[in-house]
């Protein structure tokens, strides 16, 4: 629907201009926040296999827990990559990069035959996960403008708020009914369809040249944070 700007006499689509999320904002914020629940599900989901695994592998809990650390440790350190690949191979190219690695890892993560290539394959998991946040904000801030991005970030704590809830219910369910495998490979058919929807309708990327990466910086982040120093 549109209304008459009684200042400029011209018709304007509704929401527009009052702060509200219109129809293209509400498509592109669904791909946001598919991704978005996959990535956040994830970091909870195996929290409940972690006894399933210590039986089939024949590990210690040890051992085991690297299956969620080797996840948020590889999510937590693409992340200060994720903008300046943003600006240098495009936000769209990047997030469908995103989706295939998550994607991808899940799938290898059902078939590992062993807890070592199940810790590989988590990390080439959280690497593709730890994209699809920032460039979720990025993709929906722009999509949005700067005058709406309060309610989009309002979008974005949909899945902060239900991940960690329904990451353990899914999990228990999944091994209850079937096995382990199923809390990976749940990712598929919503990985594809992510995929599918986000080729669709992502607009297409303006890459113009960026700044070399800081590789120094990137390095120094970790032992330059506040808890490293007070150590």
């Amino acid at each position: 629907m549109t209304t008459l700007d009684p200042a400029s006499g011209e018709l304007t689509p509704k929401g527009a201009g009052d702060g509200g999320l219109d129809k293209g904002v509400l498509v592109v914020a669904g791909v946001v926040v598919l991704g978005a629940i996959m990535s956040i599900l994830d970091i909870t989901v195996v929290s409940v296999a972690l006894d399933t695994f210590q039986t089939d592998f024949d590990a210690s809990a040890a051992q085991v827990a690297w299956t969620m650390t080797g996840y948020t440790l590889a999510l937590a350190s693409v992340i200060p990559l994720t903008g300046w690949a943003a600006d240098r191979f495009g936000t769209k190219r990047l997030y469908l990069l995103a989706l295939v690695l998550f994607t991808l890892g899940s799938v290898l993560c059902a078939l590992a035959s062993s807890l070592q290539m199940l810790v590989v394959f988590r990390v080439l998991q959280g690497l593709g996960g730890g994209m699809l946040m920032p460039l979720g904000m990025t993709i929906l801030t722009r999509a949005a403008g700067p005058e709406r991005v309060g309610r989009v970030m309002a979008v974005l704590g949909i899945p902060m708020l239900l991940g960690p809830i329904f990451g353990p219910i899914l999990g228990g369910w999944l091994i209850e009914i079937a096995s382990w495998h199923w809390i990976f490979l749940i990712n598929l058919p919503i990985g594809v369809a992510a995929l599918v929807y986000a080729m669709k309708v992502l607009p297409a990327d303006h890459v113009e040249p960026s700044e070399s990466f800081d590789l120094v910086g990137m390095l120094l982040l970790s032992p330059g944070s506040p808890r490293s120093c007070t150590a």
